[in-house]
């Protein structure tokens, strides 16, 4: 990808001094400052300051080293994504639960029509565009928000659920089967922060806009963990897909109703190639979406 001299002026910048690259490259020191002078002499700009006993770096070569390097490091990353793609091994990042609870039989099903090797990889949630640009995962689950304003991201929409409440054993509520929303519209609330849930953080709020709720918020948390630790401590409730919060550690699961927000799940990718993996998935979501 990179001209040599590229490559070289690295070198230096790395080694520390025109003989030590040289040394490294198996160049002589004066094969070396040639193509140093010719890169400057391309770039119209001078890279190193010789007024020193080892060469050191201008403003403009500091610059030019940094984005050399990031797009030397991007391009690294990418013919080892190209190299991985070719081998049927597919990685999948997940952070709901009902993956976790799904995978293996959604493996013993359909790996083989995939890959020779699929692979779950846990990430945090509010990270799933993040994982997918970094070449982390080839596919990825996660909310529809967070991928619906990104043309470079393709998704599949897998499972539509609904909001229920969550609240501590000792909350009044906690004995009830389903509550009507319109009674939340003064509940202390504790929802996730928009740095953890991204744009379906401004979803979620239009959400109760639509629903004639305006949230007390006293408390915005950054993952899931904490929120459910809240609430088990009886500081407020809080607003999840059932999908996401099971009922267990002191927390209980009410049904909500008369609300018009819904939940979008979906599996996101970026590449074509994963389109047939992703319908397999859409497929296999609707033969099993009475168990989620």
């Amino acid at each position: 990808m990179f001209e040599r001299k590229i490559l070289i002026f690295m070198a230096v910048v790395e080694c520390g001094s025109f003989s030590a690259a040289g040394k490294a490259l198996f160049m002589s020191q004066s094969a070396v400052s040639q193509q140093i002078n010719n890169l400057e002499e391309e770039l119209g700009v001078q890279l190193f300051d010789r007024n020193h006993y080892r060469p050191k770096l201008t403003d403009a070569g500091q610059f030019y080293y940094q984005e050399v390097k990031r797009l030397k490091n991007d391009y690294v990353r990418i013919v080892t994504y190209m190299q991985n793609r070719t081998q049927k091994h597919i990685t999948i990042g997940y952070t709901t639960f009902y993956t976790n609870r799904l995978a293996c039989e959604f493996v013993d099903k359909y790996a083989s029509q995939i890959a020779h090797r699929v692979e779950f990889k846990y990430y945090d949630l509010g990270h799933e565009r993040e994982v997918l640009e970094n070449h982390d995962v080839d596919m990825v689950f996660g909310l529809i928000e967070e991928f619906k304003n990104d043309d470079s991201i393709l998704y599949k929409e897998l499972y539509t659920g609904q909001l229920c409440l969550i609240v501590s054993e000792k909350h009044p509520y906690a004995s009830k089967e389903n509550i009507d929303i319109h009674l939340l519209k003064n509940a202390p609330m504790i929802i996730m922060s928009p740095e953890a849930v991204g744009h379906y953080y401004r979803y979620f709020l239009k959400g109760l806009k639509k629903d004639g709720i305006i949230p007390n918020i006293i408390k915005r948390v950054d993952n899931l963990n904490d929120l459910k630790m809240s609430v088990a401590l009886n500081e407020g409730v809080g607003l999840l897909p059932k999908e996401i919060c099971m009922a267990n550690d002191g927390i209980h699961v009410i049904p909500l109703k008369n609300t018009k927000q819904l939940v979008h799940f979906g599996i996101a990718y970026q590449d074509l190639i994963f389109e047939k993996v992703a319908n397999v998935f859409a497929d296999y979501f609707k033969q099993y979406k009475n168990k989620l």
